[in-house]
């Protein structure tokens, strides 16, 4: 049986808008599913909100998605999606519920992958001489 690459496990986000017709629009932004995405999301879990005015944690906050989305990503955002207006900091939260939930969403599809390998279903490996008797 010969090795097939398997579907590559991006993680898509979009972001909705209506253009200057009224279409609805989206956004689409690919990160690939690794332990720096993982990482990322943990720093901005991190966040001390009781110390920061709410300035620097919008200001933190915006940062911390253009790293994961892409330079420039929240400023398009911004653009598209919030027409221009300044992000609150409920904006700002509710992008990172967002990337959260579909982070989530890609976690659950990796776990069934990894639990359909067959080490898994072993506590331990098994170790054996092969013997060949003629």
């Amino acid at each position: 049986m010969a090795f097939k690459r398997q579907k590559r496990h991006l993680i898509n986000f979009e972001f909705e808008y209506q253009d200057l017709n009224g279409n609805e629009q989206l956004l689409r932004y690919e990160v690939e599913h690794d332990t720096d995405l993982a990482k990322k999301l943990t720093d901005m879990g991190n966040l001390d909100f009781n110390t920061m005015s709410s300035t620097e944690a919008k200001q933190a906050l915006r940062k911390a998605y253009d790293t994961i989305l892409g330079f420039g990503a929240m400023d398009k955002i911004q653009e598209k999606v919030f027409g221009g207006d300044d992000l609150l900091l409920t904006d700002y939260i509710s992008i990172g519920n967002y990337l959260v939930e579909e982070v989530d969403k890609a976690n659950k599809e990796l776990e069934k992958l990894t639990q359909s390998f067959a080490f898994a279903k072993h506590t331990q490996a098994v170790d054996g001489i092969i013997v060949d008797e003629k």
